[in-house]
């Protein structure tokens, strides 16, 4: 099995810190007896986009273990991140209530809700645009609403849009005019490459849960859908490259345990043949952090091919030191057909993965604009995660 760099062990032990599941002193520990490289212990925090919860941990940490170049170096990315987190805070509130003064019918996700779910606070955890789930059909009335509030839509052409649309699952806003820029992003469908036929705002409608964000009631998912929907995100399309993904299930593990229903999950998952990315996240969450294993599932995690496949991914992700999310459309795919035992399933992950290049042909200058999106929303992950 793949050995993380000494950095990365203190990464973690720092996120445990933050957790309140190590005591400080188990990091002190560790500082004094290794010769921790700062600059690059520094460069995983932020390219792993753990910034804010590693930043909380310091504040545990007795003065003088910590060198003061590092510290002022997180301190300055945290502060950024903060800013830029309070910042859609604020927009998301806003859009709640146009979207319900319009009545268009939304549910936000991931992001804001999964800062909450998975630290119980707004400021640990780092996050960088703003999704929704939304009806196909209100698109145009979306995208006129957005537009009023000074966002642009990054596909200018009328033919480009109804292209994506078409073909597609998302599109992307950004207004420039605040400082960190906001990103919106309305999904009508999503995971289109490897489940048959995607997930829509119809189902998730009927099993929702209200959070408390700036002193307003905002419906979301349930925590239920908001773990697979992360197993799927995290798992499903960025294969757990980067530890941010991982924080996440471990601080859900933590604080969600005793009231999320597993049973319920369980059914989801078995529902879209993706039992394997739950037991993949659990798995691999419960290795990184030294995390116990939920009961419901510890059986179910011993199968041979969630052992193996769990090795790759940690070494994936201990190997990952851009933080990039750089998987490919061929490893993707590769990765679900070996996990997935439906041939149906197998079958229309196939087919899915042909007609991304199809498109390119039925699509035209569709299939350019599309790489040019996912090109500069790229862009704006680096420049969000400096």
């Amino acid at each position: 099995m793949e050995i993380p760099s000494k950095e990365f062990q203190l990464l973690v032990l720092l996120i445990k810190i933050s957790f309140n599941q190590v005591k400080p002193e188990t990091a002190v520990l560790f500082i004094q007896q290794t010769n921790v490289n700062w600059d690059f212990l520094l460069s995983l925090v932020i390219s792993h986009s753990v910034k804010l919860v590693v930043f909380d941990s310091l504040k545990k940490i007795p003065v003088g273990f910590i060198p003061k170049p590092f510290y002022e170096g997180l301190k300055e990315s945290s502060t950024e991140q903060l800013r830029g987190n309070l910042n859609r805070i604020k927009e998301l509130i806003f859009l709640v209530k146009e979207f319900e003064t319009e009545n268009i019918p939304f549910i936000p996700y991931k992001g804001v809700v999964l800062a909450h779910l998975s630290t119980n606070s707004f400021t640990k955890r780092d996050f960088n645009d703003l999704d929704f789930v939304v009806k196909e059909d209100d698109l145009p009335k979306i995208s006129k609403l957005l537009v009023a509030n000074n966002f642009q839509n990054y596909l200018n052409s009328e033919k480009d849009i109804k292209k994506i649309i078409k073909y597609g699952n998302e599109l992307l806003f950004v207004k420039k005019q605040s400082h960190p820029n906001v990103l919106v992003e309305p999904h009508w469908k999503f995971f289109l490459n490897f489940l048959d036929k995607g997930i829509t705002y119809d189902t998730l409608k009927n099993d929702l849960a209200s959070i408390r964000i700036a002193n307003n009631d905002v419906k979301t998912v349930s925590k239920e859908w908001e773990f697979l929907i992360m197993c799927m995100h995290h798992g499903g399309k960025d294969m757990w490259v980067k530890l941010k993904y991982i924080c996440d299930i471990y601080g859900f593990l933590i604080l969600q345990e005793e009231t999320i229903d597993w049973d319920k999950v369980w059914n989801f998952g078995k529902k879209y043949n993706i039992e394997y990315l739950i037991l993949l996240s659990i798995s691999i969450t419960s290795n990184v952090f030294n995390i116990n294993i939920p009961s419901f599932f510890k059986e179910k995690v011993k199968k041979k091919s969630i052992s193996s496949q769990k090795n790759k991914c940690l070494k994936n992700l201990y190997q990952n030191t851009s933080g990039r999310d750089n998987v490919n459309l061929i490893s993707r795919t590769e990765f679900h057909l070996k996990n997935t035992e439906s041939l149906f399933k197998k079958i229309t992950i196939i087919i899915k993965g042909i007609n991304f290049f199809i498109l390119k042909d039925l699509g035209g200058n569709f299939y350019i604009k599309m790489l040019e999106l996912r090109k500069n929303i790229l862009k704006y992950q680096n420049l969000r995660n400096q």
